[in-house]
């Protein structure tokens, strides 16, 4: 990583605090390819399109349905979905899809962003 600041940032960072980092990320990378779609410049799209989609298929393979199976199978179809739309982006040249992704994202990234601040706001718990 090139990023010492941001090294540290995410070895240090609760589960929770990880994953606010991913979805944090996605989006900017989502928005980025947007950005260099709109602009005609499918080349500059690559990049962030291509961080956007590791991000997603790196969220879908830490899945555990065994945890959770019903919460599993909502988060797997989004992830489909987010995997597909990102790779049409490219494919047909345009920042809708996209777009389509962030949207689908945002009131995601909200929703956890609350729950770790939530969490983070509890008592640690003893054991023993």
């Amino acid at each position: 990583m090139k990023n010492p600041y941001l090294e540290a940032k995410i070895m240090t960072a609760s589960p929770g605090g990880v994953l606010l980092l991913l979805y944090e990320g996605l989006l900017r990378y989502l928005h980025q390819g947007v950005s260099a779609l709109e602009k005609g410049d499918v080349n500059a799209a690559r990049h962030p399109t291509g961080r956007a989609l590791a991000i997603v298929q790196e969220l879908h393979s830490a899945l555990n349905p065994e945890a959770s199976p019903d919460l599993c199978s909502q988060l797997e179809r989004l992830y489909l979905f987010a995997e597909e739309n990102i790779l049409a982006a490219l494919s047909r040249k345009e920042p809708q899809p996209l777009r389509d992704v962030s949207r689908a994202f945002e009131p995601l990234y909200e929703a956890w962003k609350e729950a770790v601040a939530q969490a983070e706001k509890q008592p640690a718990r003893r054991t023993g």
